[in-house]
């Protein structure tokens, strides 16, 4: 019998995007190896697991997080609560309850939560005061991040055959409507290449971008929508660099080794990674202006981009595809 239990609560819609629930669904694929593991999220966040994770086992749907106690089972000796989102939950009355062996907050952000046994944060960025550090333990450090392992194994494909394929990715929803002022740019120099767009249907910029593409007659774009990560993970082999966003898909490229130009989505991408530390595989751009960004696009994409990426050095990792292992074993203190 197993002697652990694993409840993972995260949450995710077309505002917030679907980082956490994707992370969650990380998590349950190896912990329900060896314990116990379900995840409870809301009705948007099952539906993305279901449909687009390809996710349906120890999946399921709860309207009340509050209610998340009454998911713990007394027949396990431990009863551990990871949090993908700290403030979906009052975790001052379920800390009070005293049913949970530990709760644990993962996430790429600190949240000022004292109520907590254990924060891990996924990045080395965040920067937190000493007076809380004493309430809780901290463990802070890219790391402790995971992904899909299958972004790890990449296939060797030389430049020549991926066909000047770009990739633009602001993660699944694209909250910014980032995807349309990139195509525009891609638009105004002429780029000759294929335009490759990742997006989910649940995003509200969906249907706008769907009328938008009918502006864009000279670029060559097909649209990857609603794809599961071994999709994903093919269209990076297939793609010589990706404009897009910062933030867990990032770390996802760095792993299969795909140049990025990052233009952040939120203050929070703009510290969540030392960008100084990965400059033979990120230009990072901290905001988008038209003309600035217009300008160093045109020489990337039509001067020197194959240049630069035939002559990128092998980069060493500040993660691996062992995060999930050291978080399991600051779980169970091995």
């Amino acid at each position: 019998m197993k002697k652990n239990k694993i409840i993972i609560c995260c949450f995710g819609n077309h505002l917030t995007g679907y980082g956490h629930v994707t992370r969650s669904v990380n998590l349950l694929n190896y912990f329900e190896k060896k314990y116990k593991c379900e995840i409870f999220t809301n009705k948007d966040g099952k539906l993305f697991c279901n449909n687009i994770l390809k996710q349906k086992k120890n999946i399921y749907k709860i309207s009340n997080f509050e209610k998340i106690y009454l998911k713990v089972d007394k027949k396990f000796f431990n009863n551990i609560l990871l949090i993908g989102i700290a403030n979906i939950i009052d975790l001052t009355a379920l800390k009070q309850k005293k049913i949970f062996t530990k709760i644990i907050n993962i996430d790429d952000k600190f949240v000022k939560k004292t109520d907590i046994d254990i924060s891990i944060i996924l990045n080395n960025a965040i920067r937190y005061s000493k007076s809380i550090k004493k309430k809780f333990t901290i463990f802070a450090g890219e790391k402790y991040n995971f992904i899909n392992p299958i972004f790890f194994k990449k296939k060797k494909i030389s430049n020549n055959k991926k066909n000047n394929n770009i990739l633009i990715n602001f993660g699944s929803t694209d909250v910014n409507n980032y995807t349309i002022k990139i195509l525009k740019i891609l638009s105004d120099i002429n780029f000759l290449g294929n335009v490759i767009i990742l997006m989910t249907s649940k995003s509200d910029n969906y249907k706008t971008l769907l009328k938008s593409i009918k502006n864009f007659n000279n670029l060559n774009i097909s649209l990857a929508i609603d794809i599961n990560q071994k999709q994903l993970s093919n269209i990076y082999i297939k793609c010589l660099i990706c404009i897009g966003s910062g933030g867990s898909s990032l770390f996802e490229r760095l792993a299969a080794n795909l140049y990025s130009i990052v233009i952040p989505s939120n203050k929070l991408e703009e510290k969540s990674i030392n960008y100084k530390s990965y400059t033979d595989s990120i230009l990072f751009i901290k905001n988008l202006n038209i003309k600035n960004t217009k300008i160093l696009l045109n020489r990337l994409i039509n001067i020197s981009i194959k240049n630069m990426l035939t002559n990128i050095s092998p980069k060493t990792l500040k993660f691996d595809n062992k995060g999930i292992e050291r978080i399991e074993r600051i779980i169970f203190d091995k």
